[in-house]
């Protein structure tokens, strides 16, 4: 009985915390030709878009474009306490430059908590 009432106690947490996490992967570019340049650019552009939609999202895109320069400077500089994992794709060649996929483990939880 003890075994059963503690797997769904472990079951509603599990599912709770599922909740608050976001897979999210998005594509960026970078103009430079050297791929360690371009694989830190790509990732701080995504990173920084990434913030921004999830932000605009909770509190609106007039109050997120109005407080931006706040958001970039204190929320997206801190993004390793939102952001759980990252997983960058191979860096590729285009014609515009390099391309990389980076996905992301992203935490609704944390971002709120920076936020308040």
């Amino acid at each position: 009985m003890k075994y059963v009432l503690m797997t769904i106690c472990t079951f509603f947490l599990s599912m709770s915390l599922a909740q608050e996490l976001l897979e999210i992967t998005e594509s960026g570019y970078s103009k430079s030709n050297d791929p360690t340049l371009a694989r830190k650019e790509i990732h701080e552009l995504v990173v920084e878009s990434v913030t921004l939609k999830q932000i605009s999202e909770m509190i609106g895109e007039k109050k997120a474009q109005k407080n931006l320069q706040l958001i970039k400077n204190k929320i997206v500089k801190d993004s390793g306490k939102y952001i759980l994992l990252y997983n960058h794709s191979k860096i590729e060649s285009t014609p515009q430059g390099k391309q990389m996929s980076v996905s992301m483990k992203f935490s609704l939880m944390n971002l709120k908590k920076l936020l308040l």
